[in-house]
């Protein structure tokens, strides 16, 4: 367990920090709730699982830096991502003690997270408003994306699928603001058979739609580094 002064020194310079659930709505640091169920710092390494498909979820923490993937294997044996998880965000929490995970969660890099003693955290939640608000709203905002994705596999081709995951990931890194989304460079540390895997697609047809995409002038690839264009041309394919 971190001393306490070495905590907020921590929280105090954390990138995360307006992200994390000690904050309230008016970016107070709640020193209460850090005594309280903060635990340590974890470090995991790129490809290591953090929770495995049947485990309970035994760790409830914050991502400082390094980005998750949640993923869950079919009958026929294909992998299925569900979800990726980028600073800020916060994995682990179910108020179910005997809740078994159907998915396997995995470090898509090298990972930091700020972790919690998850009675403690409980028991602060059952008291503190301003707590619970901010891990609802979390929750909310997290299923409201996966209907809107699954929404965009259904209805959509490959290269809308395309940009509305390059766009959501583009959002969730520059904290849902569009005017920082376009023309920014977005480094996303998922391979092509990854970007196949969360859109029901073929590395093949991947590769082939971001070449047309670059093509019409809607967005640039370098590597894994991707950049949004013109809001307008996405809006309009995405019918926004």
């Amino acid at each position: 367990m971190l001393k306490t002064a070495n905590k907020l020194d921590r929280c105090k310079i954390c990138p995360v920090l307006n992200d994390c659930v000690c904050v309230d709505e008016v970016k107070n640091v709640d020193i209460e709730a850090i005594n309280s169920y903060k635990k340590n710092e974890i470090f995991y390494k790129r490809k290591e699982i953090i929770f495995f498909n049947g485990s309970k979820l035994h760790k409830v923490m914050t991502i400082i830096s390094g980005w998750v993937m949640e993923y869950r294997l079919l009958p026929d044996g294909q992998r299925s991502i569900v979800n990726i998880f980028t600073p800020g965000d916060f994995i682990g929490f179910n108020l179910d003690n005997n809740f078994l995970t159907k998915s396997t969660f995995v470090a898509v890099t090298d990972l930091k997270c700020c972790t919690y003693d998850k009675e403690f955290l409980l028991s602060f939640v059952n008291k503190t408003p301003t707590v619970s608000s901010k891990i609802i709203k979390k929750l909310t905002l997290n299923i409201e994306n996966m209907s809107s994705f699954l929404t965009s596999i259904g209805k959509t081709n490959s290269q809308s699928r395309i940009c509305f995951l390059i766009y959501n990931l583009a959002k969730k890194v520059y904290k849902y603001n569009d005017s920082n989304v376009i023309g920014k460079d977005i480094k996303i540390p998922l391979s092509q058979e990854d970007i196949a895997d969360i859109l029901g697609l073929t590395a093949v047809h991947v590769s082939r739609s971001l070449k047309m995409l670059c093509e019409k002038n809607m967005i640039s690839v370098s590597k894994k580094s991707y950049k949004i264009l013109s809001l307008n041309n996405i809006n309009n394919l995405l019918h926004l």
